[in-house]
């Protein structure tokens, strides 16, 4: 669902997915702003109105997949929404335009997750080639469950690559440990 967003590819999808987890847990697509950082923080206190762009702390990860989708989204042919903001926007600055445009990302991310239908400004010609490249990706990978075993065989000589050192290895820096 999510590679149906202009400037979103799989690993942006994928890292986006895997730090949201499930979606049911933003009740608002303003919560989910606010945990992937970028929303303008405030400091404000009786009279006095904060004047300052910072932007609240929250999940780094996040925010640089929305940031690389929105670069994603300028580049692409296609006049998108996110695309025309970051253009209406760009006269404040790159990075400030880029959080804002990650802004409104974030909120359609949250909608295709919640609604579970593709973004409606889709390029399907541009879905279908991402979905094409990455089956082609997928089958260059051999599923040989003969390589399978070798692998999960690899891996098990990996995790005892500690018993090669020598004995001294470990009294060398136990002095240093305590």
């Amino acid at each position: 669902m999510l590679m149906s967003i202009p400037g979103m590819d799989f690993f942006t999808a994928l890292a986006m997915k895997s730090r949201l987890g499930d979606i049911l847990r933003f009740p608002t697509k303003k919560h989910l702003c606010s945990y992937g950082a970028v929303v303008p923080g405030a400091s404000n206190s009786g009279e006095y109105v904060s004047r300052h762009n910072r932007v609240k702390h929250g999940d780094k990860i996040l925010k640089s997949a929305l940031t690389c989708a929105v670069r994603g989204a300028v580049s692409a042919e296609k006049n998108s929404a996110v695309k025309r903001f970051y253009l209406k926007h760009s006269r404040m600055g790159a990075q400030k335009a880029e959080v804002a445009a990650a802004r409104k990302m974030a909120c359609i991310v949250w909608k295709v997750l919640r609604t579970q239908q593709p973004y409606m400004e889709e390029d399907e010609r541009l879905t279908a080639r991402k979905r094409m490249r990455l089956s082609l990706k997928a089958k260059r990978q051999n599923s040989d469950p003969s390589d399978i075993r070798q692998l999960a065989e690899d891996l098990v000589g990996d995790a005892t690559v500690l018993e090669r050192y020598p004995v001294g290895f470990n009294q060398k820096f136990e002095g240093r440990l305590a």
